[in-house]
C-alpha cells in the first residue's frame, strides 16, 4: 500500500545481569539455553534479600538504554527483495552494537584486562580514562563520563563481594576471566584493538554441541 517502514536501534548495557554466570554457562558448553532452575532463582532472591538485610550489597548499578537514528526501508533500501532485508540486518544490527552505552562496570573489566595485571584504585580508574579518551566522543554514550573514584570503589565492592574482583590490600585483579570478558565485550566496538586481542585470550571456548 506505499506505506513506509521504520525501524529504530535500541542498543542496551547493563552494569550487572543477574543471570549472567548462567549465561556465560550456556555459552561455554554451547547449549544457549536458560538452565537456571526455580530452586536457583529462589536461593538467589533469598540470598540477595539477606545480603540487603544486611547491607552488604548495593544496588545492581546502571542500566543504559540509547535510541539510534531511524533507519527507512524505503528510503535506505529501496524495496523489499531478500538481498534488503539481509542487508537491512546487517545495519541494524551494525548500529545497535555501535550504539551500546559505556557504563562502569564493563569499563572496570576493560581497564583490568588491558592492564593484564593487579592494579590499584587509583591505577583502574587512570585506565579507565585511558580506554575513555580513546573512544569517539561523538558517536558513543557514556554513562558516567567522569566517574568519582568513590563510584569505582563502590563498584569494586560489590565484583568483590560476588568473587568477580579479588583484591590483596590495595590491588585488584579478576577473579572470574569469563565473566570479566562477558561484561567488557559489550564494549567491544568502541575498544582498541590491543584490549580486543587481550579479551579474545579471556573468552572461553564454546563447546561442540552434539546433534
Amino acid at each position: 500500500d506505499g506505506r513506509d517502514v521504520v525501524f529504530v536501534p535500541i542498543s542496551l548495557n547493563y552494569d550487572r545481569v543477574v543471570e549472567d554466570r548462567v549465561l556465560v554457562a550456556a555459552g561455554r558448553s554451547g547449549q544457549r539455553r536458560f538452565r537456571a532452575t526455580i530452586p536457583e532463582g529462589i536461593r538467589f532472591t533469598v540470598r540477595y534479600i539477606w545480603r540487603r538485610m544486611r547491607r552488604r550489597v548495593d544496588r545492581f548499578g546502571t542500566a543504559g538504554v540509547v535510541f539510534g537514528p531511524p533507519v527507512s526501508l524505503r528510503k535506505d533500501f529501496g524495496d523489499m527483495s531478500d538481498d534488503a532485508i539481509r542487508r537491512l540486518g546487517d545495519v541494524l544490527f551494525d548500529k545497535i552494537r555501535r550504539g551500546v552505552p559505556v557504563l562502569t562496570v564493563p569499563l572496570i573489566f576493560a581497564a583490568l584486562i588491558s592492564r593484564d595485571q593487579p592494579a590499584s584504585l587509583e591505577e583502574i580508574a587512570a585506565e579507565m580514562r585511558v580506554l575513555m579518551d580513546r573512544m569517539s566522543a561523538e558517536t558513543v554514550v557514556f554513562a558516567n563520563e567522569n566517574p568519582a573514584p568513590e563510584q569505582i570503589l563502590q563498584a569494586l565492592s560489590v565484583l568483590v563481594l560476588r568473587h568477580l574482583v579479588a583484591n590483596d590490600g590495595d590491588r585488584y585483579t579478576i577473579a572470574d576471566r569469563d565473566v570479566a570478558a562477558y561484561y567488557a565485550s559489550s564494549l567491544q566496538p568502541h575498544l582498541g584493538e590491543d584490549v580486543l586481542q587481550k579479551l579474545g585470550h579471556l573468552r572461553p571456548k564454546t563447546a561442540t554441541t552434539k546433534t
